[in-house]
C-alpha cells in the first residue's frame, strides 16, 4: 500500500502564527481572552482554555482592560471600537491576508464603491470583512451573483469591487469572475484568495486523482477543510473527512493501494501524527523503518502549534519490505513542495552513517581507547584476555587494587597509603593556583592612591587597580575599602613570568549584576532602574548597570506623549528576555504595572468592604462619572456621588490623574464592581441647615425663582425654601411676580420643615401677621374660601430651573422636577 501526506497539510502561516500568540499571550498575560474561536479546531481551542484563555463571543462581553486575542479570521470595525472602549489591550492575530481584504473593502467603500463579498456569509471571516464597511453586498455562489444582477438591474451599472473570502475555490473565483465581465461595466476585480490554500487545494486535487481513497483531517466548522472535502470528493469517491484519529477506522483501508491524506489549515501537526501511526499499527505494519522516524511535534515538545521555521517540502519515507496487509508495501511519499506545510511531520531521510535501530554493534579486533569525559560504551570482549594495571583512581577515594601476587617487601620504604593521600592533600592546599575567570576572596593589606594590594594566600603578588575597585574610587579609595577588610573579586589575568594577578571588584559586581538579571528574568521578579535614553523604538533602563531595552509599546506610555519624558526617572519593569550569547536583555514596565495591579487587586478583595475610605487616582473621566483607581481594582464613581451640588460635568470637579478621597458604596467581588462616593456626609448643605435653624426661626432670604404657585428662596448655600402664593402676604395675591421679583431679599419664617423629604416651607405672611397687633390692626376673620393649605417644598426636587438659581438638585442629578411638584397639605 502507498500512503501519501501532502506536504502542505496543517497548519497555514496565519493559523500559526494566530495560535502562537495566543499561546505566547496565556503564558505572559493572564486573564486573556479570545474573541470568538482563534481558529475552528476543537482540539486546539481546549488546549488553549486548559491554558486559561477563555472564550467570548462578543466584544461587549469582554472583561473591562483584559488582554483580547483577536480571531484569525478577524473582526469588524465595530468590535476594535467595542474592546477600546472597555480599556482592552488588543492583541490583533488577524491573518495578514483577511488584514488586506479589510484595507481593500475599507479603501474601495471611501471611494464610494459598493464592495461585494463571495463567500459563506455566516463564516467569521466574511462577517468580519463586511465589519469594515457600511454597504456591502454578500454572496455566496455564481448563481446568486446572476440572482442578485437580475433582481435590480441598476446593479449592473453601479462600481463594484469585489473580493473573494481566502478559502474559496478557483474555479468559484473564475466563474463569478466571468460574470462580473460579462454583465457589470464598471468593476474592480480583486483576487484575495490565499496561495498557500490555492496549493493546498491543487496538491489535494492532484492526490485525490491518483489515490483509491482519501482522508481529510480538519474542523467541522473549518470552512477551508470542508473545501478540501468538496475537491477531493469530486475526485476520488471514497473521501473520508475526520477531525481526529479516533473517528479513523484504518482497517476499512486495508484493501487499498493507494491512499492520500491531507488536512486544512486549521489542523495541527498532532493530529496528523495520530493518524499516521493509527494507519500505520491498525494495518500491522512493523513499524517505522530504519533511518526514518517521526520526528515530535512541536505540542510534544514545547507547546507551540508548530514549527515557525517550517519544515515543509519534506519526504516521508515509511515503505519497507515488512509484514504488510494485502496491497503491497506502505510509503508515504511527499507531494510537490509548497508554502504553508506543517512542521513536525514530515520525515527526512536519516543521515549518511547514522546509527538505526536494527544496526548490531560492531566488534572490534582490539580494545578501543577512549578519550574524553563521556563515558565509553562497554567495549566488546576481545579474542584473547588483555593483562591490565585497572585504572587509575584519585588519591582521596582510591583503594589499594588486589594483586593475584602479593608484592614481598622487606619492611623498607613501603610506602604508607593513608600517609600519601594526606600528604597530597596538604600539598594541593599549599599550592594554591589561581586562573583568569576565577571569583576568589582575600584580605587587603595594603591601599594607595593607584591600587589596592590583596593577599590571596599565593606566593603572587594580588592588587586591584583603583580603576576597577568601584565607581568614585578614583577621588578616594580609603573611603570605600580598608586595611583588614575581606574582598570577594574577579581574577582578570594571571601573569606567570612577573607573579601577579590582577584582580577586579567592578567585574565581578557585573557578572552578579548579570546573574540578578537572569534570576528576574527567569523568576519574573520586578526589578527597578533608571531611564538613561529614549530611542525610535523604545527606551534604555540601567538595571544594577545593566542596559535593559524596553519597547515603546511596553513602556506603558500613550502614544501621543513622547518617551522622551520618562528619561532621568526611576521606573519599575519585569525582565522577559535576557540574552547571554548576544547581551541582550528586554524588559516590559507595563508587564510591571499590570504585576503590582494584581498582587494589590487580591489584598483589596479581600480586605474592601462598604464605608471604608481609599486615596484614589481618577484613571478616566466619562459623561456619566468617572473611573477611580483605589489600588489594584478601578471603581465607578457616579455623577450624582460627585457633589451635592448638580454636576453637569465631571470635570467640572475633577481631572484625570486627580488624587481623590473616596468612600465604597457597595463592592461586588464576584462581578468585581465597585462603587464609590466623593461627597462627604459633613458637606451636606441639609445637614448644615439643620444644624443652623428649626421651625420657628426667622431668616433672611434671596428670592431665586418666580413660579405661578409660589417663589423659591435661598436660605443658605444649596438650600431653598419655598414661599407659597398664600404666604407671600396678609392680602390676597393674585400674581407672585407682582408681590417678589428675582433677586430681592426679604425675611420670612420658617414654618415647616420635613426632614425624610428635605422640604422647607417659609412665610411671610406670618411676620406680617405678628406684626399686626402691635400696630393696633384688628384681625379679621380669614374667609374660609381664601384658605390655601401650607407648602412644605422639597429642597432636593425643585421644580425646573431652579438648579439654574442655585437650587439644590434631585437625587438623580438632574434640576427640579418644575410642574409636576405639588403643593401638599400639612
Amino acid at each position: 500500500m502507498r500512503l501519501t501526506l501532502a506536504r502542505t497539510a496543517g497548519f497555514c502561516y496565519g493559523v500559526r502564527r494566530a495560535v502562537e500568540m495566543c499561546e505566547r499571550a496565556a503564558r505572559e498575560r493572564p486573564g486573556t481572552v479570545m474573541l470568538g474561536y482563534v481558529i475552528h479546531n476543537g482540539g486546539v481551542i481546549a488546549r488553549l482554555e486548559a491554558m486559561g484563555v477563555k472564550v467570548v463571543g462578543d466584544a461587549r462581553d469582554a472583561p473591562p482592560g483584559a488582554p483580547v486575542v483577536i480571531r484569525s479570521h478577524g473582526a469588524g470595525r465595530d468590535e476594535y471600537a467595542a474592546l477600546r472602549s472597555r480599556g482592552a489591550e488588543i492583541i490583533d492575530a488577524t491573518c495578514p491576508n483577511v488584514a488586506r481584504i479589510h484595507s481593500i473593502v475599507r479603501g474601495e467603500a471611501g471611494r464610494g464603491r459598493l464592495p461585494v463579498i463571495i463567500g459563506r456569509r455566516e463564516h467569521p471571516e466574511v462577517a468580519a470583512i463586511a465589519g469594515w464597511c457600511e454597504r456591502y453586498a454578500t454572496l455566496q455562489s455564481p448563481d446568486e451573483l446572476t440572482d442578485w444582477l437580475d433582481a435590480a438591474p441598476e446593479n449592473r451599472r453601479r462600481a463594484l469591487s469585489v473580493v473573494f473570502q481566502t478559502t474559496v475555490t478557483r474555479e468559484l473565483f473564475s466563474r463569478c469572475s466571468d460574470i462580473i465581465k460579462k454583465e457589470c461595466t464598471n468593476y474592480k476585480i480583486f483576487d484575495t484568495i490565499c496561495i498557500a490554500t490555492c496549493e493546498r487545494q491543487r496538491e489535494a486535487a492532484g492526490l485525490a486523482e491518483d489515490s483509491d481513497a482519501m482522508i481529510v483531517i480538519g474542523g467541522r466548522d473549518s470552512e477551508n477543510s470542508r473545501r478540501l472535502v468538496e475537491i477531493c470528493g469530486a475526485k476520488c469517491a471514497r473521501t473520508v473527512f475526520i477531525e481526529t484519529a479516533g473517528e479513523l477506522d484504518a482497517a476499512a483501508f486495508a484493501d487499498c493501494d493507494a491512499v492520500g491524506i491531507t488536512a486544512g489549515a486549521s489542523t495541527p501537526a498532532c493530529n496528523i501524527k495520530e493518524v499516521i501511526q493509527k494507519m500505520s499499527e491498525e494495518l500491522r505494519l512493523d513499524g517505522i523503518p530504519e533511518g526514518s522516524e517521526i520526528p515530535p511535534t512541536a505540542e510534544d515538545t514545547d507547546g507551540a502549534a508548530s514549527d515557525p521555521d517550517g519544515g515543509a517540502g519534506r519526504d516521508v519515507e515509511i515503505g519497507a519490505e515488512s509484514a504488510t496487509p494485502p496491497g503491497g508495501e506502505f510509503e508515504v511519499a511527499g507531494a510537490a513542495d509548497a508554502a504553508g506545510g506543517i512542521a513536525g511531520i514530515a520525515v527526512p531521510d536519516a543521515p549518511e552513517g547514522a546509527p538505526t535501530e536494527s544496526a548490531e554493534p560492531v566488534e572490534p579486533a582490539e580494545p578501543v581507547e577512549s578519550v574524553g569525559s563521556a563515558e565509553p560504551a562497554e567495549p566488546a570482549e576481545p579474542a584473547e584476555p588483555v593483562e591490565s594495571a585497572g585504572p587509575v583512581e584519585p588519591a582521596e577515594s582510591a583503594e589499594p587494587a588486589e594483586s593475584a601476587d602479593p608484592v614481598e617487601s622487606d619492611g623498607i620504604g613501603t610506602p604508607d597509603i593513608d600517609s600519601e593521600a594526606v600528604f597530597k592533600e596538604m600539598l594541593e592546599k599549599s599550592i594554591k593556583t589561581i586562573h583568569t575567570g576565577q571569583r576568589v576572596k582575600g584580605t587587603i593589606i595594603a591601599v594607595t592612591a593607584t591600587e589596592v594590594t590583596v593577599d590571596l594566600g599565593t606566593k603572587q603578588s594580588a592588587y586591584i587597580p583603583i580603576a576597577d575597585l568601584t565607581e568614585g574610587a578614583e577621588e578616594g579609595a580609603e573611603e570605600h575599602v580598608k586595611i583588614g577588610d575581606e574582598i570577594e573579586v574577579f581574577v582578570a589575568r594571571v601573569n606567570d613570568i612577573e607573579g601577579t594577578v590582577m584582580l577586579s571588584r567592578k567585574r565581578l559586581n557585573a557578572i552578579k549584576n548579570w546573574e540578578a538579571i537572569e534570576a528576574a528574568c527567569a523568576d519574573k521578579t520586578i526589578v527597578e532602574g533608571n531611564v538613561t535614553e529614549d530611542n525610535s523604538g523604545g527606551i534604555v533602563v540601567s538595571v544594577k548597570g545593566v542596559r535593559v531595552f524596553v519597547p515603546a509599546s511596553h513602556t506603558g506610555v500613550p502614544r501621543e506623549t513622547p518617551l522622551s519624558t520618562l528619561v532621568n526617572t526611576k521606573v519599575r519593569l519585569i525582565v522577559t528576555e535576557a540574552d547571554a550569547d548576544r547581551r541582550r536583555v528586554v524588559g516590559s514596565i507595563r508587564a510591571a504595572e499590570r504585576a503590582v495591579k494584581r498582587a494589590l487587586a487580591a489584598v483589596l478583595w479581600r480586605e474592601i468592604e462598604p464605608g471604608k475610605q481609599y486615596t484614589g487616582t481618577v484613571r478616566s473621566l466619562t459623561p456619566f462619572g468617572a473611573f477611580v483607581d483605589i489600588g489594584g481594582a478601578d471603581g465607578l464613581l457616579h455623577v450624582s456621588e460627585m457633589s451635592w451640588k448638580h454636576v453637569r460635568k465631571p470635570e467640572d470637579i475633577m481631572s484625570v490623574g486627580d488624587k481623590i478621597e473616596v468612600t465604597v458604596i457597595s463592592a461586588d467581588a464576584e462581578k468585581k464592581k465597585i462603587s464609590l462616593r466623593y461627597r462627604k456626609d459633613e458637606d451636606n448643605p441639609w445637614v448644615k441647615f439643620l444644624a443652623a435653624y428649626s421651625v420657628g426661626d426667622v431668616v433672611s432670604v434671596k428670592i431665586v425663582k418666580i413660579l405661578e404657585y409660589g417663589a423659591f428662596a435661598e436660605i443658605m448655600p444649596d438650600v431653598d425654601g419655598l414661599i407659597h402664593i398664600s404666604q407671600i402676604s396678609d392680602q390676597r395675591v393674585d400674581f407672585v411676580g407682582g408681590a417678589l421679583s428675582v433677586g430681592q431679599v426679604v425675611d420670612a419664617k420658617i414654618i415647616g420643615v420635613e426632614d425624610e423629604r428635605k422640604r422647607i416651607s417659609l412665610s411671610i405672611r406670618a411676620l406680617l401677621e405678628e406684626q399686626l397687633p402691635e400696630d393696633g390692626g384688628e384681625d379679621e376673620p380669614e374667609a374660609e374660601d381664601d384658605r390655601i393649605p401650607v407648602v412644605v417644598y422639597d429642597t432636593s426636587n425643585p421644580p425646573a430651573g431652579a438648579g439654574d438659581y442655585g437650587g439644590a438638585p434631585d437625587e438623580s442629578g438632574e434640576d427640579g422636577a418644575g410642574g409636576d411638584a405639588v403643593p401638599e397639605e400639612v
